[in-house]
């Protein structure tokens, strides 16, 4: 559901101001009385609800930044040892990688 939700931002736009348009609705047709306490309650829900979907999108984001980023840096910091490792042999004379190769491409 959430993904869907993620991948339809219209949708939760629609949710929010259909809650906003039921809570005026409300306030009309209750009257003055308890029709704008209705009409604030459906309109904090949507706006909430609007709110609270887009800072998860906005986390989610962050995360995979961060994922990407740390990824990046230990392939950074492993690409020249396991290229001295490919450059060790080729397809025509193949080494045996030794235990430090081994440990390097293990990591």
């Amino acid at each position: 559901m959430k993904h869907c939700l993620f991948y339809h931002n219209l949708v939760v736009v629609i949710i929010t101001i259909a809650s906003i348009i039921a809570g005026i609705c409300f306030w009309v047709v209750i009257g003055e009385d308890l029709g704008w306490k209705i009409m604030l309650a459906f309109s904090s829900g949507g706006i909430s609800f609007f709110y609270f979907f887009q800072k998860q999108k906005l986390e989610e984001t962050r995360l995979m930044k961060e994922l990407i980023t740390d990824f990046n840096s230990r392939y950074d910091s492993l690409n020249e040892t396991l290229n001295d490792i490919l450059r060790k042999g080729d397809e025509d004379h193949p080494v045996e990688l030794d235990q430090n190769d081994r440990t390097s491409a293990q990591r």
